[in-house]
């Protein structure tokens, strides 16, 4: 009767030192002196310059807050004001550096042809898939017949001469603006609701993280300088403007090399006539009738659209109304831009994009480009299209 009555005494005495050593444990911190000495107490207060502590004796000890640790100096600032350590950080994003591309093909080998005089069918659609693949899209030029390529030349001046010296360096500060975000302000980009599902192309997040380098090096390839001189606007310095532009657009094949796929297959031949079906990127395949002119293989039907286009937009007034369409866009934009590049925090970042309405702009578009610089630069054909798929804008 004494062992049951003495075993329950001690069976209640353990249970209320195990519940009273866990209720201290739950509130009680290790405070550490500047020495490295450590103690175990629970926090009541902060007194002036020293903090009051509960030690798991009961007894109140103060202790000033510059015998302390730093850790354990900010551990008492913390419990005696929690609200103020609960406000988010103003953290600036890790800058990410552009990265350029191994295989980034020079000027001087964009601007050669790549097509072997008097090529079959066959050795002309291999040469054009093996460059588009090397994320050379000025293929598309060296794939035009001269006539059209001068018209082409005559109409892109046409088109920004009309926007003016002015317009041309408010597009070169829009994107600017555009390779600081993607570079000083990555994380929060990343971060945004509009990217927490696959983006262009069904990419994830995650690889788009990855391969952020390459978007950051498209940016900066496309703010270059030298690229908005109003002189690269005449017409017989159009071509190398464009193989630039080409140049700075395979900064992209390395965000999506998808994109870059192109194969054909061909289903039937003459000496100068050809059926194929190609295709190009995430897009389906197409069958294309092609004739030999020179020593290009081409598509009748689409170089008639495309010489109809550039005649139905080539008309000054039409190159006005663009031009006036572009800076009312370019002058939507910069306001936001810089608030953007300016944001302290990411909340604010994020606020800025959700509350930001812009006719027929989506953001996102913005950030990661698809088909961006062509309609702007009145290039119909060459702004993401293989041998004039979609030469005319209206296709799309």
């Amino acid at each position: 009767m004494c062992m049951r009555f003495a075993s329950l005494t001690l069976g209640w005495v353990s249970l209320w030192i195990l519940n009273c050593w866990v209720a201290f444990g739950q509130d009680a911190q290790q405070w550490t002196s500047l020495d490295g000495k450590t103690v175990s107490g629970q926090f009541l207060r902060l007194d002036d310059k020293a903090v009051v502590l509960q030690l798991s004796s009961g007894k109140q000890v103060t202790v000033k807050l510059s015998a302390l640790s730093l850790e354990s100096h900010l551990q008492a600032l913390k419990l005696a004001n929690p609200g103020a350590f609960s406000k988010e950080l103003l953290r600036a994003p890790i800058e990410v550096q552009p990265q350029v591309p191994a295989d980034l093909l020079s000027i001087e080998a964009i601007l050669a042809s790549s097509f072997s005089e008097n090529p079959t069918i066959d050795a002309f659609l291999q040469a054009t898939c093996n460059q588009w693949q090397r994320g050379n899209t000025f293929v598309n030029w060296h794939a035009l017949p001269p006539k059209i390529q001068r018209d082409m030349a005559a109409h892109i001046a046409g088109h920004m001469n009309a926007l003016g010296p002015s317009g041309c360096q408010q597009m070169r500060t829009v994107f600017g603006s555009l390779a600081n975000i993607v570079s000083k302000k990555s994380d929060w980009v990343l971060g945004s609701p509009m990217l927490q599902s696959p983006v262009a192309g069904g990419l994830t997040v995650a690889e788009l993280h990855e391969r952020w380098p390459s978007v950051v090096g498209y940016w900066r390839a496309m703010a270059d300088e030298s690229l908005w001189h109003a002189d690269n606007f005449q017409s017989d310095r159009i071509v190398p403007w464009l193989a630039n532009l080409s140049v700075a657009a395979g900064f992209l094949k390395q965000v999506d090399p998808r994109l870059y796929q192109a194969r054909y297959e061909i289903t039937s031949q003459t000496a100068d006539r050809a059926q194929a079906r190609l295709t190009v990127g995430l897009q389906s395949a197409h069958s294309l009738d092609f004739q030999k002119f020179g020593n290009i293989w081409l598509v009748p039907e689409k170089m008639n659209q495309l010489q109809a286009d550039i005649a139905k937009h080539a008309t000054p007034e039409l190159r006005a109304r663009s031009a006036k369409k572009i800076l009312e866009m370019l002058q939507g934009l910069q306001p936001l831009l810089k608030q953007l590049e300016q944001a302290k925090s990411q909340q604010e970042f994020q606020q800025l994009l959700a509350n930001f309405k812009f006719p027929g702009f989506p953001v996102p578009s913005a950030i990661v480009p698809t088909e961006f610089l062509g309609d702007w630069a009145g290039v119909p054909g060459l702004d993401g299209a293989l041998l004039g798929i979609y030469a005319n804008p209206s296709d799309r």
